[in-house]
């Protein structure tokens, strides 16, 4: 009976096998691509059906707590570059994975193995930042869409978006799956109670505004424009600003203090500039604030809306 037992035992371990993925993480620093990731190795390390590997230059995952499980191959091929399109593959031990995640529209050339791609939205083709960025973007956009084993999208709107733009090719639109974004939990579990704040706030004292980056189409220089005319509006359409800030939160926007909008984004005691700031710190800031204002022109998810409404 002992003996059966055993066979048996090994015979349950041999059926179950799991998943080798490979996850490309050369972007866990970029913005809302780099949350995304974030998340997404925190799923997938926490899953016993899964055994996750992840590519990322070293320097990158400076202050990133990944999870003990999870192993890291060194990879330094910079992001749209011709390595990364067509040397990084060839270096890559992709036998000993099942499939291959980019969560970018970039997929190399010359994998081997089934991969997934997740596209975000378009904005570099319909609202970019450079006038250039469409010549470069369409053509490795219709690449991914119709090399990917299985392309993802993290909304409605950016499918129909991505449905548009391949002319509803049907073996596009097959592959195609909506797998909506998380927030990261950690906002909502905070590790400390009565720590320092980011800024000194008094409970709906400010409005604020998160951002992943300070991109043109985010909105940045509109919503502080509209701040300022609505505050000193002759008419006195912004009475009920007086009272309140406006704190601009994310990477990126530090830069601001100085630059394009003169000497006020910087000094002014109504406008507060914090850059970049640690989850702790946003979850409070989320918890205090007035209003969470989303000037954005376009987006293909808006996280920043999900997490706001998950802290009330």
């Amino acid at each position: 009976m002992e003996e059966r037992g055993n066979a048996l035992r090994q015979s349950e371990r041999a059926e179950f096998r799991r998943l080798n993925v490979l996850l490309d993480a050369r972007k866990i620093k970029g913005g809302g691509i780099g949350t995304y990731t974030v998340n997404l190795i925190r799923g997938l390390a926490s899953n016993d059906g899964v055994r996750l590997s992840i590519l990322a230059n070293p320097e990158n995952l400076y202050g990133v707590n990944l999870p003990p499980n999870v192993k890291v191959i060194a990879e330094k091929a910079k992001c749209y570059s011709l390595e990364e399109y067509f040397l990084m593959s060839s270096r890559l031990p992709f036998q000993d994975y099942d499939v291959f995640h980019v969560p970018h529209y970039t997929l190399p050339f010359g994998i081997p193995i089934p991969t997934i791609v997740t596209i975000h939205d378009l904005i570099h083709i319909y609202k970019p930042e450079r006038f250039f960025y469409p010549f470069f973007a369409k053509p490795l956009i219709r690449s991914a869409l119709k090399r990917a084993t299985r392309v993802i999208t993290v909304s409605n709107a950016s499918f129909q978006e991505i449905k548009h733009f391949a002319k509803q090719n049907p073996q596009i639109l097959e592959k195609m799956r909506i797998v909506p974004n998380s927030i990261d939990l950690d906002i909502l579990r905070p590790d400390v109670e009565n720590g320092p704040s980011a800024v000194s706030t008094r409970k709906g004292d400010y409005f604020l505004a998160v951002f992943s980056n300070s991109k043109p189409h985010k909105g940045i220089k509109d919503l502080i424009t509209a701040y300022q005319e609505l505050r000193f509006d002759p008419e006195g359409r912004g009475e009920r600003l007086l009272n309140k800030r406006l704190v601009l939160v994310g990477p990126g926007t530090e830069n601001i203090k100085g630059h394009d909008f003169g000497s006020e984004a910087g000094s002014s005691s109504e406008l507060i500039v914090l850059g970049e700031v640690s989850r702790e710190a946003l979850r409070r800031l989320y918890l205090n604030a007035a209003a969470v204002i989303i000037p954005s022109i376009a987006e293909g998810f808006c996280l920043q809306a999900l997490e706001a409404h998950s802290l009330g």
